[in-house]
């Protein structure tokens, strides 16, 4: 850092890559910046640590829309994307309520310590960084540029667009040449189009099961690409492990009762992707107990499918879907007093399918 200073390039210098070579982990820049004395060196850190929890809140809300909206479009992305931009860097009350509310609190969550006393105060408004109170508008653009090659966006203006983050909307529309392969390939673009197709999928399995069959395959596509960029990511693993299932259960859509073959290479892919969703993090969480417990009963595992079951309810004692389903196991099994025990208490839950996830289907 002291090289880059004398220099006069500190504003380019590659903290990250120093700290790695130095065996100092990214998680640990909140120790390194209460450690470092140097304002200016300080100013840095704060830099990196700020855009990465800026970088991270527009990746959850890309995943957000894309839950929302579930369609293979950019065009949602850029207009969140300019509407978060204009949050975070624009002259607003409410930019600084978020630097000041949101922000600080990300800081030190996820870069413990990297705050001092005084700035975490209420009174320390942390988008102010100059003495006068006045914005530091030259920050706010090394940290702009920091978070477009992070994240691999373009836009279309140069260094002397600096002066507009004295504005309450410093971008629009127009100045987003390109969201950026970062974004595009960080499962989002990838994972609305998996859904878009799975979905098409279902709408035609009944009256033309080879369409329907044609839009798993496409659907299957499209959650490996986002797998490939986001390999542990729960909601793709669970979504992938349940379009196997389809394909299974509509190649026996006018059998009535069938089971799964397990040496089936499409029953096998299923399981993986069950098992992996299971283990991804949040490890063990109900959901996923669940659908692998309905999936090995149609296998006609049915002990292994009870201690799922069970496993899901001491995850979420209130997961109504699952209290009924292993009712239903129970009875099957000639077990109706205890299946009547589950069934009351699935129906003793508000809505149980509100519990579920709105990508379940």
């Amino acid at each position: 850092m002291t090289e880059a200073q004398t220099e006069g390039r500190l504003n380019r210098f590659r903290l990250t890559e120093t700290a790695h070579s130095a065996g100092v982990n990214c998680r640990h820049f909140g120790l390194l910046r209460k450690l470092i004395p140097e304002p200016a060196f300080k100013e840095i850190i704060l830099m990196e640590i700020t855009a990465r929890c800026l970088k991270n809140t527009i990746r959850w809300k890309f995943r957000s829309k894309m839950r929302q909206i579930g369609l293979p479009m950019e065009e949602p992305y850029r207009r969140l994307l300019i509407n978060q931009l204009n949050l975070f860097f624009g002259n607003s009350k409410n930019s600084d309520r978020y630097w000041d509310e949101m922000l600080k609190k990300d800081c030190q969550t996820n870069f413990p310590e990297s705050l001092s006393p005084e700035e975490e105060s209420l009174e320390f408004h942390l988008k102010l960084r100059k003495p006068n109170s006045e914005i530091d508008t030259e920050f706010l653009y090394c940290l702009f540029t920091k978070i477009t090659r992070m994240m691999g966006m373009k836009f279309g203006f140069g260094p002397s667009r600096e002066s507009n983050f004295l504005n309450p909307e410093p971008f629009d529309d127009t100045d987003l040449e390109t969201i950026g392969e970062h974004v595009k390939h960080m499962n989002i673009i990838s994972h609305a189009q998996g859904y878009f197709y799975h979905v098409k999928g279902l709408a035609n399995r009944v009256d033309d099961p080879d369409v329907a069959r044609n839009f798993y395959e496409i659907a299957i596509e499209k959650f490996s690409e986002a797998l490939n960029s986001d390999p542990n990511n729960k909601e793709i693993l669970l979504s992938m492990a349940l379009t196997w299932t389809l394909m299974i259960e509509d190649t026996y859509l006018h059998t009535p009762n069938a089971l799964f073959e397990r040496n089936d290479p499409k029953v096998k892919k299923a399981e993986e992707y069950s098992l992996r969703a299971i283990f991804a993090e949040p490890k063990y969480d109900s959901f996923s107990l669940f659908r692998y417990a309905q999936f090995l009963e149609k296998c006609a595992r049915y002990d292994d499918a009870q201690d799922y079951y069970l496993m899901a309810l001491e995850a979420d004692s209130d997961n109504a879907g699952c209290l009924h389903c292993y009712g239903v196991l129970l009875s099957s099994r000639g077990h109706e007093e205890e299946a009547e025990k589950f069934f009351r208490r699935a129906s003793q839950q508000t809505v149980g399918l509100a519990q579920w996830p709105q990508w379940y289907h």
